[in-house]
């Protein structure tokens, strides 16, 4: 799974949440170590759970944790 952009996550048309995994991805977590901190209640924004295997992080909550409405930059994320 590709990481999102910062172009990406500023896009207005977001939606309102975001799959678990592009979320931690988001976040510079990679898909193991974003488990391992939902287990571990330490992931840095809510999880929502769906359903068995099924969650969602709040957008807005990604946004804030990367500070994107802040002054501080960030490199966009690739891989």
């Amino acid at each position: 799974m590709k990481a999102p952009t910062l172009a990406d996550l500023r896009r207005a048309d977001l939606p309102p949440t975001l799959p678990f995994l592009v979320g931690a991805r988001a976040l510079g977590f990679g898909r193991s170590g974003a488990y391992s901190a939902k287990r571990a209640g330490r992931f840095p924004v809510p999880v929502i759970e769906l359903g068995p295997a099924k969650w969602v992080v709040p957008t807005a909550a990604v946004l804030a944790a990367l500070n994107l409405n802040g002054e501080r930059v960030i490199e966009e994320m690739s891989q």
